[in-house]
């Protein structure tokens, strides 16, 4: 497992890549933050982030207000309820209630 230094700098640099990669700012600041502390998970945040992100704007979120409640999802551990919409978009089979 590779450890990273805690230094501002891989902090930017890794935020910086996140930000070219689509995330918006402070998001990304946020995930390079966890990467550093937790670098295994670092796929898997990312993708789980957009998959959050993507989710709550099909919800009519704005994308500061979707950029934060996905970052406080990711940090409680739970799940919002994917909307209609969102299933559709994304081809999946709508759940029965």
């Amino acid at each position: 497992m590779v450890r990273y230094a805690a230094s501002p700098e891989i902090a930017d640099a890794i935020a910086r890549h996140y930000s070219s990669d689509g995330i918006p700012e402070p998001a990304a600041d946020h995930l390079a933050a966890e990467t550093i502390v937790h670098p295994e998970e670092m796929d898997t945040r990312v993708e789980r982030f957009r998959e959050i992100y993507a989710q709550l704007l099909s919800k009519g979120y704005s994308e500061d207000m979707a950029q934060h409640l996905a970052v406080e999802y990711m940090e409680t551990g739970k799940e919002p309820q994917p909307s209609t919409r969102y299933l559709m978009e994304q081809g999946m089979p709508m759940m029965e209630c």
